[in-house]
């Protein structure tokens, strides 16, 4: 806990959690039902990345033992990020978003503005929730990167049964399998990029997997 708190690690957790908030606000303004008022949401989406950020710059480089920044570019990790990002955009393009957007629709954006809101959404906060600070949890909790890493990836697990559970339409078992293999399969490719890379080829992927939603869009209005 002692590098949690130091103050360097709290003064780029909060430059990071304003980053934050600032790439996600447009995706906040875009919520036409939100419960709460606007800035309260800010407020506690900037609390709760504040947090996350933290542990991720604490405890990921020393307890993960993955630079978050390398200052070498890897070629080949690079192209395997790329190859991951274009197989797996393609693979949700092709065989699961047909099925879903109908059954879904408030999931997917109408238009290039509401893309770019749920991109920096997802790259900013997304991410941070799903991939990088439960890795860093769970490496400073057991000790073992690798477990981290499984764990990790039964978390983005749990969270997908979880949206599929409180979803309003009845989803089929064949399209329920295929999403939890899919989530294990790029969740252990993610891992595998982020323990060898650090976050930035991770969000490359992550970036060439939400390019496929451009696709057919609208001009923003």
């Amino acid at each position: 806990m002692r590098s949690l708190s130091q103050p360097a690690v709290m003064w780029r957790a909060a430059m990071a959690a304003l980053l934050t908030i600032t790439a996600c606000y447009p995706r906040l303004a875009l919520w036409q039902d939100r419960p709460q008022a606007l800035g309260f949401l800010a407020a506690l989406l900037g609390l709760v990345s504040f947090v996350m950020w933290a542990f991720v710059l604490a405890w990921l480089p020393e307890h993960a033992r993955t630079t978050l920044l390398p200052r070498r570019f890897d070629r080949r990790l690079w192209t395997l990020a790329t190859l991951v990002g274009l197989a797996g955009g393609g693979l949700l393009w092709g065989v699961f978003d047909p099925s879903l957007r109908p059954l879904l629709p408030q999931d997917y954006p109408a238009t290039r503005m509401a893309w770019v809101a749920a991109m920096l959404f997802h790259l900013t906060f997304v991410q941070l929730f799903l991939a990088f600070a439960p890795l860093a949890f769970f490496a400073r909790l057991l000790g073992d990167r690798l477990v981290a890493a499984a764990l990790t990836v039964l978390f983005g697990l749990f969270l997908l049964l979880v949206q599929v559970n409180a979803a309003e339409v009845a989803l089929s078992t064949w399209l329920v399998a295929g999403m939890i293999a899919v989530r294990i399969l790029f969740g252990a490719l993610g891992m595998y990029l982020l323990l060898r890379g650090g976050l930035l080829p991770v969000s490359w992927s992550a970036f060439l997997i939400q390019l496929r939603l451009l696709i057919g869009l609208e001009s923003p209005g």
